[in-house]
């Protein structure tokens, strides 16, 4: 009988956890595929900013006056807005690599070295982060942590910059990840369930196996009793 609700118990664990782990594959790529749109998205943004850099500073080379130059791609660049609902949520910032606002969304940051001013959650500078990112490179992805508006709760925000040397500037755009940190978190519970759930059978079989063993001794020692009665 013992041998019997074994084997069965085994097999029950093996189906739950085949299931349970293919949910957490399924619930693993699509955390994957969305960190991957997310990536491309604020990729795409940024390049198509910087691309209005790189037009106008070409428009410089045959005469522009920089300072035109300039206005004109940051007022280009300022109409820009995608993603969401109404695809136009986010928005794109520009910035000079010695940490002063080009342009903002938040208007009363413009024209400001910010640089050593803005603090995430962690009490980590972002906008240096930003810098300090692209000074062996020309573009690349940095996390940082901010509350999204109307909530105090930090975020994770993954922003994308690229920078353009010749005007030493640099432009980037954010999108939250909280949903996407919501979806990993369940990843990680699934899989806590089930090598919980695995544990927890196997403690079972553990117990009742030794819960039998015990009662067959008792049993044993009882028919010995019985029988060196009986023979005396």
């Amino acid at each position: 009988m013992f041998c019997v609700f074994k084997t069965r118990l085994f097999k029950v664990a093996v189906f739950v956890l085949v299931v349970i782990s293919l949910l957490a594959a399924f619930a693993k790529l699509r955390h994957d595929s969305i960190v991957s749109e997310r990536k491309a998205s604020i990729r795409v943004a940024s390049e198509s900013a910087y691309n209005i850099i790189a037009y106008y500073y070409g428009q410089e080379s045959v005469g522009l006056p920089r300072v035109e130059a300039q206005r004109r791609a940051l007022d280009e660049i300022s109409r820009i807005r995608y993603g969401g609902d109404d695809a136009r949520t986010e928005y794109l910032y520009v910035y000079r690599m010695d940490g002063v606002n080009l342009h903002h969304v938040r208007k009363e940051l413009i024209g400001t070295n910010v640089a050593a001013m803005l603090r995430d959650a962690n009490g980590n500078y972002p906008v240096k982060d930003l810098i300090n990112a692209l000074q062996d490179k020309k573009s690349a992805y940095v996390e940082s942590m901010f509350p999204r508006e109307n909530d105090w709760r930090p975020v994770v925000k993954l922003q994308y910059v690229m920078r353009f040397e010749p005007w030493d500037w640099f432009v980037g755009t954010g999108v939250w990840m909280d949903d996407v940190e919501k979806q990993r978190d369940m990843y990680y519970w699934i899989l806590v369930f089930a090598f919980s759930f695995v544990g927890l059978c196997v403690s079972v079989v553990v117990v009742w196996k030794w819960v039998v063993s015990v009662s067959q001794t008792r049993l044993d020692s009882l028919n010995v009793d019985k029988s060196g009665g009986e023979n005396a």
